[in-house]
């Protein structure tokens, strides 16, 4: 009798699903190292209630405890805003008149990065947060 399919068809549709399994892993795995650390920024420039002087040292030091890379990210508009912060890859907006012209509040960005050394590529994806509007006193 013969095989219906041989060894090496076999072997390759396996190797090829456990290279898509790792990528996946890896994706996920980056998603969540990114969004964790945009959750916790966004929530330091909350808490600060975007005053710089005071969200600048925590989230240099968060900066510091993580091994969050995006280099050479250059901050991109959001919502016609341009960055007021930039930290490492990080970027955050401060969104005037957000509802009434009492209100603001301030957005986050960081990115998901994907480096690809053998082709040279890199895949950047921004994950937006916004924080709860805040009131001008």
């Amino acid at each position: 009798m013969k095989k219906a399919v041989g060894s090496v068809p076999t072997y390759t549709i396996i190797a090829a699903f456990i290279v898509i399994l790792f990528a996946f892993l890896a994706a996920i795995m980056s998603y969540y190292k990114a969004f964790k650390l945009n959750n916790r920024v966004t929530s330091i420039v909350e808490s600060c209630e975007g005053k710089f002087t005071c969200y600048q040292s925590e989230v240099v030091r968060l900066l510091n405890n993580y091994t969050y890379k995006a280099n050479n990210v250059t901050c991109p508009k959001k919502d016609g805003v341009k960055a007021e912060r930039e930290f490492s890859g990080i970027c955050i907006y401060r969104f005037d008149n957000d509802g009434s012209t009492d209100r603001f509040s301030y957005g986050v960005i960081t990115f998901m990065t994907w480096d690809f050394p053998i082709i040279n590529q890199v895949i950047k994806l921004p994950i937006f947060s916004k924080t709860d509007r805040m009131y001008k006193f």
